[in-house]
């Protein structure tokens, strides 16, 4: 089994181990389920047992696990080299970013000499405005004599010629604001290629840098999600399932901010793996070994009381309570020697079971404790240590892991470096002597 198959598994079994905790519980404490503890108890006996050999294979993996470590440590430099690369990258970027222009333009005033003017105005005098084109109805037109005629005509031509100078002059200047629109427009043009050039190079070398980091997130177990592509009538419309793609791009930037934290937990999580997993050994089959001495105690006391309800004379109330106080004390002993919080929660919950009977009893005379005569017990099966169906409850609406390792779910290689792990059978063999 790899590692992080062994990993995950250790995982899925931890959470369901700790559902099965509340399950106990609730079936100890409501009369209609209790049919379902003995599977209930022996599930969790083999997630005790699941979680030893799980715990063995870590031990063997301790040169995979170092690995592990390693790669993760190299993956980060890289990651971080990367985001920095980026960073600057990104602050490159904005300085080739075309800002709104703020600049202060001087005003060059620019001088029109005309002279046609005042040879206009000349004429006007003499002939006055009513004598002129301008005047529709000329009835009251004041005639000229051959002088003032021919004057008149002298300053309208040199009025023309002058003008005509002048509209030179201005066409020219016009010419040149177009040859240096011209001018411009062409440098305008130049200068953007240049600058999107530039901007298209960083763009590249950012795109490298997010499959780079894509491939490192997917190398360390971190994948993020990729964008949604355009379809071709997108593409022609310029049409874009924005939302969609604004959510995506916001999961990757979340992910890929959380990255190096991720890193540090999982090279955290693998060192100490590698540092406890020796000692987690003893503690794991310690707790696996009280579950069992608690099961047998229990039974014990079970079997103790439906033996004694199917004989003809049937206990006291004062023969249950020591049979109740004998079993309360036993358990109050697995209890001193528990350490950890799942397995001291389980046998606690089994005692509270017990003590609880204890009070109905003591508060009852001489009636016996009300436990329906039937098989409560199915035949023995196999060892939990091999194949197990999955437990007959819900959890969270939720298909728990398949538990019970065996040879036909252990790698093989991995399977022969595991150490044989006792199992509920040893417990069932030592009442069977005791009865």
């Amino acid at each position: 089994m790899a590692l992080e198959d062994v990993l995950q598994q250790h995982s899925e079994i931890v959470e369901f181990l700790k559902s099965l905790v509340v399950i106990h519980k609730n079936a100890l404490e409501e009369q209609d389920v209790s049919l379902q503890i003995p599977s209930i108890r022996k599930d969790v006996y083999i997630c005790f047992n699941d979680l030893c050999k799980l715990n063995e294979m870590l031990i063997a993996c301790d040169g995979e696990i170092k690995e592990a470590i390693e790669t993760l440590q190299i993956s980060k430099e890289k990651f971080t080299r990367l985001v920095k690369k980026e960073s600057k990258l990104l602050e490159d970027k904005k300085k080739w970013s075309l800002e709104p222009s703020q600049m202060m333009a001087t005003r060059i005033p620019i001088t029109v000499e005309s002279s046609y003017r005042s040879l206009l105005n000349s004429y006007i005098e003499l002939v006055g405005v009513s004598n002129t084109v301008l005047v529709n109805d000329r009835t009251e037109e004041r005639a000229l004599d051959r002088e003032q005629l021919m004057r008149s005509v002298g300053l309208l031509k040199a009025s023309q010629d002058e003008i005509s100078k002048d509209i030179k002059r201005l066409e020219a200047l016009l010419r040149d604001f177009h040859k240096d629109q011209a001018f411009i427009s062409k440098e305008l043009r130049d200068k953007q290629a240049k600058i999107r050039y530039e901007t298209n190079s960083i763009n590249g070398d950012l795109a490298k840098i997010h499959h780079s980091k894509m491939k490192i997130l997917s190398k360390v177990g971190l994948a993020i999600p990729e964008n949604q592509g355009s379809f071709l009538s997108q593409k022609l419309f310029h049409l874009q399932l924005s939302d969609e793609n604004t959510k995506k791009t916001q999961e990757q930037e979340d992910i890929a901010d959380h990255a190096v934290e991720f890193m540090d937990m999982k090279i955290q999580s693998l060192q100490d793996q590698l540092t406890h997993k020796k000692e987690d050994s003893s503690s794991l089959a310690s707790q696996r070994n009280l579950w069992g001495e608690c099961i047998q105690i229990v039974e014990d006391l079970e079997h103790r009381l439906e033996a004694a309800l199917n004989d003809k004379h049937q206990p006291t109330a004062g023969q249950i309570n020591v049979w109740l106080e004998s079993t309360i004390k036993n358990l109050n002993s697995v209890i001193s020697v528990c350490e950890g919080e799942i397995i001291t929660t389980l046998v606690m919950d089994e005692k509270s079971a017990i003590e609880k009977a204890l009070q109905e009893v003591s508060s009852e005379s001489v009636q016996p404790l009300g436990i329906p005569k039937i098989n409560r017990y199915p035949a023995p099966s196999t060892s939990p240590s091999h194949s197990h169906s999955s437990p007959p409850f819900l959890v969270a609406s939720k298909s728990p892991p398949k538990i019970g390792i065996t040879g036909e779910t252990v790698d093989p290689a991995t399977h022969s470096n595991t150490m044989e792990l006792e199992d509920m059978d040893s417990y069932k063999g030592k009442r069977d002597k005791r009865d």
